[in-house]
């Protein structure tokens, strides 16, 4: 009769350890790489290398920090949910990766797929970890990479703990979307009042209200989009538009607009008439940023000129506006959150491009000299 070995049980990835000799024998090998050694301490994030097994067989000094442990001989062997106290680590005895669980944790998987693939792989994973009387939920971005070294096969994980960033989005999105429902309703309060049986002071007053509320709308709508847009779960909706009745709403926005009041907007009267594809509602964000940016770098009682050409099937956009930028600008003016108006400012001309770019399929682009500046927003006359 044959003698059987019997594999150890699991739910989903391979269970099989390596003996820990062999580890600390990768161990070893790696550590004396100065190269490699340098490269992974360098490293901001959280950052191991584990074996086929799944197992950590060298971390960088910011893991060792995070495990707070002295002796970077300790953790080795395990695997990554053990070391962060996963709470489904300790269901199965081959722990983290075997479990029922397992199958749909983005650390495990992007493991698997990496070393399948023999190509880097990024994932987000969600983990209960418990210590002692303590839970701690951590949402992580795990990106796994192959690594061969003398003739072994390695894994690289490169973890960012991005549960400050979900926690801010998902705070941002339940604030915006509260904060949109409190103004729509005051939105059709105030729009319910008959004004004719106003006196001129409260007439004035529910006349400052809608203002305010429609700028309110206006900017919550701005913010929603850019952090949709920035999260890449922006929807695209495709119609036919018409340049001439784009500008026809743009100045009706902007004649209740106080930005507006002392710098007038001026839309060139040989604009072309085109009818393209493409998101209407994306499109006039765009250009109601750029025109905004126009209209803060004016002077008071200076003109923002816009237009639109139809050119090699190409929608050209135009914005002016009188001033020259300086070379630092120019330099920085699409860089997120840059501004030379004070602080948390600066996403108008950055929020143009990332939409035009990623969503509109077309580009941004500016002109500069001593006689004033010129954004450019090209896009296609159809979006495939």
């Amino acid at each position: 009769m044959k003698n059987s070995t019997k594999k150890p049980s699991t739910f989903y990835a391979s269970a099989e350890k390596a003996a820990l000799t062999e580890v600390k024998s990768a161990y070893h090998s790696l550590k004396n790489n100065p190269l490699l050694r340098m490269f992974q301490d360098a490293m901001p994030d959280l950052a191991m290398i584990i074996n086929s097994n799944r197992q950590l067989v060298y971390a960088n000094t910011n893991l060792i920090r995070f495990l707070e442990i002295e002796d970077e001989i300790v953790p080795l062997g395990n695997r990554l949910g053990n070391l962060l106290n996963c709470i489904h680590s300790d269901e199965e005895p081959y722990g983290c990766g075997t479990t029922e669980a397992c199958r749909f944790c983005g650390i495990v998987n992007a493991i698997l797929e990496s070393q399948h693939s023999k190509q880097p792989v990024v994932k987000e994973a969600r983990i209960t970890a418990k210590t002692n009387d303590e839970v701690i939920s951590y949402d992580l971005k795990i990106k796994a990479s192959p690594l061969s070294y003398e003739g072994q096969d390695y894994t690289i994980l490169c973890i960012n703990d991005i549960s400050d960033r979900k926690r801010r989005a998902f705070l941002e999105t339940s604030y915006i979307n509260e904060v949109y429902g409190v103004a729509s309703e005051l939105k059709n309060v105030v729009s319910s009042i008959n004004k004719q049986e106003l006196d001129s002071d409260n007439r004035s007053i529910i006349e400052t209200a809608e203002k305010v509320n429609y700028e309110l709308v206006n900017d919550l709508l701005a913010q929603k989009m850019l952090n949709e847009a920035e999260e890449g779960t922006l929807s695209v909706n495709i119609s036919l538009c018409n340049t001439i009745q784009l500008f026809k709403e743009l100045e009706q926005y902007y004649a209740n607009q106080e930005i507006a009041k002392e710098c007038k907007l001026f839309i060139d009267p040989f604009s072309h008439s085109v009818k393209f594809q493409s998101d209407k509602n994306i499109v006039k964000r765009v250009l109601v940023n750029l025109m905004d940016n126009a209209f803060e770098a004016g002077t008071s009682h200076k003109i923002v000129k816009a237009g639109v050409r139809l050119s090699d099937k190409v929608v050209r956009f135009w914005v002016y506006n009188p001033l020259e930028l300086p070379e630092e600008v120019m330099h920085q003016v699409f860089q997120r959150s840059f501004s030379t108006k004070g602080d948390n400012r600066g996403l108008g001309t950055y929020t143009a491009r990332l939409l035009t770019g990623k969503y509109l399929k077309g580009r941004v682009y500016f002109t500069s000299d001593t006689c004033g500046t010129t954004f450019y927003v090209e896009l296609p006359l159809h979006i495939d």
